[in-house]
C-alpha cells in the first residue's frame, strides 16, 4: 500500500500521508465487546499509547514497526469481531486530521461515456456498486479484489472516462478551507 497518495479530493489537490503509528477498527453489530477485547490483545502486544472515537471507528495508536502494523490489521481484519479494519491518514500539511476511508467511493462517469465502459471499470476495479445515484453516478464499495479506497480513487480518477472518484471517510472532513 502507498504510503503517500496524491488525489483530487472536494475540489482540492490533496496528498495523504499514511500514519506509521495509527489503525482504526470498526465492530460487526452486536460484537463491540468482543472488538475491545481483540484491540486491547493488539494494544497490549504493541503498547498503546491512546485511543479515540471517530465515526464508527476506533483509531488505536500503536508503538510497533510498519511491518508490525501491517500483520497487527491483517490480524484484526480476520477476527469475527470486526467488520473493518484500516490505515488512518493525514492530510498533508495538516498532521492533526485524521481521514479514515470507509471503503465506499463516490463514482462519476462523463457524461456519454457509454455504460458498457462504466460496467468494464467498475469490473476491472473489483468495486461492487452499493447505489447508482443518477446516469453515470454510482456509490461504490471496496471488495477484497481491490485495492484500498484512495489507491482506487487515485487510480480511476486517471482513467479516461470518469469525471469523479472520491473516497468517503468517517468522521470530520478536515479538507475544507
Amino acid at each position: 500500500m502507498a504510503d503517500i497518495v496524491a488525489l483530487r479530493y472536494r475540489n482540492h489537490d490533496v496528498v495523504f500521508e499514511k500514519s506509521a503509528t495509527l489503525i482504526a477498527v470498526r465492530a460487526r453489530a452486536g460484537m463491540a465487546a468482543a472488538l475491545e477485547a481483540d484491540v486491547d490483545s493488539i494494544a497490549v502486544t504493541n503498547g498503546s499509547a491512546s485511543r479515540q472515537t471517530i465515526g464508527a471507528f476506533e483509531v488505536v495508536e500503536l508503538r510497533t514497526l510498519p511491518d508490525d502494523l501491517e500483520r497487527n490489521l491483517d490480524w484484526l481484519r480476520a477476527r469475527p469481531s470486526v467488520a473493518a479494519a484500516s490505515h488512518v491518514f493525514t492530510i498533508r500539511g495538516k498532521p492533526h486530521s485524521l481521514m479514515i476511508p470507509d471503503g465506499h467511493l463516490v463514482l462519476l462517469f462523463d457524461d456519454g461515456f457509454p455504460g458498457h465502459r462504466q460496467q468494464a471499470l467498475l469490473t476491472r476495479y473489483r468495486l461492487q456498486t452499493i447505489e447508482q445515484r443518477g446516469n453515470g453516478e454510482y456509490l461504490v464499495r471496496i471488495t477484497s479484489g481491490s485495492k484500498n479506497p484512495l489507491v482506487t480513487a487515485a487510480d480511476l480518477q486517471a482513467e479516461a472516462g470518469v469525471a469523479l472518484a472520491e473516497p468517503e471517510f468517517a468522521g470530520a472532513d478536515a479538507v475544507r478551507s
